[in-house]
């Protein structure tokens, strides 16, 4: 048997596993973990049958499972860009100013 199932272009696992499951939990800052947790895995051929995630996760997890495998790391990559730019929707304000703005929402 080669390393690779053909059929779905995985690297084939140790005998006692048939099959890979990702499970990816929720908690902000841990999705970006996972990307590039998910993009270590898909440079060494390991592609999950099954995606399960909650919160950050099942954002992450649908990136992954909504875009083909050859896609998906550059997916995860430009979501991950995307929502960590350092640009700021608000000015920055002085204290009292800040806090009358928040106050008033």
């Amino acid at each position: 048997m080669s390393d690779m199932d053909s059929a779905a272009g995985r690297k084939a696992l140790p005998g006692h596993c048939s099959q890979v499951g990702l499970v990816l939990q929720g908690g902000g800052a841990l999705g970006a973990y996972q990307a590039g947790v998910f993009e270590a895995l898909a440079e060494h051929g390991y592609a999950p049958r099954w995606i399960a995630g909650v919160s950050i996760g099942a954002i992450n997890g649908a990136i992954i499972a909504g875009n083909p495998p050859e896609k998906r790391v550059e997916r995860l990559k430009a979501f991950w860009d995307l929502v960590t730019d350092g640009v700021s929707v608000m000015p920055s304000l002085d204290g009292d100013i800040a806090r009358g703005f928040f106050n008033e929402w």
